[in-house]
């Protein structure tokens, strides 16, 4: 197997396990936010030239301040904030936009169910409401669904990054 291919792997196996957290805890811990980052660095540094580095750097740098002034807000989550800017150490600027628009549709999606979950839970008018306004929602899904999905698309194609049949082939 290419070692090259393997933080793949384990970037969308955290990926996994932070939606998972989130939607069971609202909390995506910072084992998973680091694991993410790390498995992305590692990625870029083995299969990344030297000058390509800059766009994955100014990727997480971005996404990292952004996500501080949205917390700031309080309109995204701290854990949110670390998993979406470790994740958009995968990808390259113009991968970067795909990514958020990704996170933002999924997101959307994720936020009605909450909503509507929310509001079959509840009873009254009133009490739905007061429901509607306290609903929280699992963002760190949205992120991993669109990370997952464009990190998959981008690099584990045939093309992109070499399989396991054409290193069987030229041994």
């Amino acid at each position: 197997m290419n070692a090259s291919i393997l933080p793949l792997y384990a970037f969308c196996a955290l990926l996994f396990l932070g939606a998972l957290q989130d939607v069971f805890t609202l909390r995506i811990s910072n084992f998973v936010s680091a694991g993410t980052f790390l498995a992305a660095l590692l990625f870029v540094l083995l299969n990344m030239s030297v000058g390509d580095w800059w766009q994955h750097i100014l990727s997480f740098v971005l996404t990292l301040a952004v996500g501080t002034w949205l917390f700031t807000r309080g309109l995204l989550g701290g854990g949110d904030v670390k998993l979406l800017a470790a994740a958009a150490l995968w990808f390259d600027l113009w991968q970067l936009l795909t990514f958020i628009l990704g996170v933002a549709l999924v997101g959307a999606g994720v936020t009605m169910a909450a909503v509507t979950i929310r509001l079959l839970a509840t009873a009254t008018e009133e009490t739905s409401l007061r429901a509607l306004r306290r609903t929280s929602v699992p963002y760190g899904v949205a992120i991993a669904a669109a990370a997952i999905w464009l990190a998959a698309t981008s690099y584990a194609s045939p093309t992109a990054i070499p399989t396991i049949e054409a290193e069987v082939r030229s041994d």
